[in-house]
């Protein structure tokens, strides 16, 4: 039925990538979503809301791992796959070797900011998780991607999902003490296990030829355009965690977290039709007119319309959180509905950072999400700490939703400027 629907929206081969990604990106956000139900009843609010916001600030920092080697790769072999085994090499070890390095600093500050509530040996197994073995695995679903493969791509980010959900069953039967720092463990080993199965899978499936390291400084400061774009995009959508936890404590950053991954749920399609267009922009990118106008602007209604229908999903829904997640968690009924604008406004921000970074327009992204980080945390500190829950709600929506107009007004100053070019050359 979608691929029908984007069938007629124009997108063809587009449509089959998307359902490909959409039905593992449902099986990935199916794990997470039976993993925060599973891992909710077992730590209850608190432990979760822990949980939630250390792995926020550890995934916003895990965004500079690899220093943007791995979007590197998704652009130059979507459009010369000839060149896979070079910047393959250059992704994984450049990856592994800085991860190392933000995975010492962020357990070190975190530590430093955070430590009434977790400790150091806690606080590092979720960085290794989020900042070191995430990475890692999103560079060899980046290699499927560039390739068109959807499916494997899709194969491997839900993979991670799956066995921290295994990890989970795992803690509860076999762990004495249920609580967040004998978790942490199981939750490191499961993302271990996912990062190597998920690079082996690229090496007997797209047998990338061996290739010596070499990292040459004008794809250096490319990949760090790539790099900053990715942490500050981390930034948007997870420090909201981290800064629940800081100013409102671990019970309401439970509480938040969880309401908000219900919502984040509804927005897979859309995140689907992203990543399947990438490959696609990436090559249309290199025409004098920068792509098709026509894709774009299809793009963008799918986005819109679906994000609509998505918002009249969760206020039909929202009330079976309770029955979910355990009585605990019932004010995230309420939390789940004042989001309710957030699927719309993120799904088009989707769409919109897409074009962007597909059109080299990386700065463009890091000129309005560099503001809008400012501006989540400005406002967190401002109504957080006054208003709790909604106050959370206020912050978030209110930051993306100004972030959403930022990015397609960027989007559509770029298409008049090449427009104009255009009629000018002719």
């Amino acid at each position: 039925m979608l691929a029908n629907v984007l069938r007629r929206f124009g997108f063809g081969q587009l449509a089959h990538n998307t359902v490909l990604g959409s039905i593992w990106q449902f099986v990935r956000i199916g794990g997470q979503a039976f993993w925060v139900v599973a891992i909710a009843r077992v730590l209850g609010p608190s432990g979760y809301g822990t949980l939630a916001g250390i792995g926020g600030l550890a995934a916003t920092v895990g965004g500079l791992a690899g220093m943007g080697t791995s979007y590197l790769l998704l652009q130059n072999v979507s459009r010369d796959h000839t060149t896979f085994g070079g910047h393959w090499t250059k992704a994984v070890l450049t990856t592994l070797l800085s991860g190392i390095v933000f995975v010492l600093l962020f357990t070190g500050i975190t530590h430093h900011i955070m430590k009434e509530t977790a400790t150091s040996r806690m606080i590092a197994a979720i960085g290794i998780s989020e900042a070191l073995c995430y990475p890692l695995v999103y560079a060899a679903s980046f290699a499927f991607q560039s390739h068109e493969r959807l499916g494997w791509s899709g194969l491997l980010t839900s993979m991670m999902s799956s066995m921290r959900l295994l990890a989970v069953a795992a803690f509860w039967l076999f762990s004495t003490a249920h609580d967040l720092e004998s978790y942490v463990w199981f939750h490191l080993t499961a993302s271990i296990v996912s990062m190597l199965g998920a690079l082996t899978m690229v090496h007997l499936i797209l047998r990338p030829t061996r290739s010596r390291f070499s990292l040459r400084l004008a794809e250096l400061r490319e990949g760090i355009s790539f790099s900053v774009v990715w942490f500050t995009g981390n930034a948007v959508t997870e420090l909201d965690k981290t800064l629940a936890l800081r100013l409102a404590g671990s019970q309401i950053a439970g509480i938040y977290s969880a309401a908000y991954r219900m919502v984040s749920v509804a927005t897979l399609p859309v995140a689907s039709l992203a990543l399947a267009a990438q490959p696609r922009l990436f090559r249309q990118s290199m025409n004098a007119q920068g792509g098709d106008t026509h894709l774009i602007r299809n793009l963008a209604l799918f986005a819109a319309g679906y994000g609509i229908a998505a918002s009249l999903g969760l206020l039909l829904f929202a009330g079976l959180i309770p029955t979910l997640l355990g009585q605990a968690f019932a004010p995230a009924v309420r939390e789940v509905r004042l989001l309710i604008l957030i699927p719309p406004l993120f799904s088009l921000r989707l769409i919109g950072n897409a074009v962007l970074m597909t059109s080299g327009r990386q700065l463009a992204r890091i000129v309005v999400e560099i503001p809008a980080v400012l501006l989540l945390v400005g406002l967190a500190t401002l109504w957080i700490p006054r208003y709790g829950l909604t106050g959370i709600a206020m912050t978030v929506t209110t930051t993306e939703g100004l972030l959403a107009a930022a990015v397609w007004a960027m989007v559509s100053n770029q298409r008049r400027r090449q427009a104009t070019n255009a009629f000018t050359n002719s």
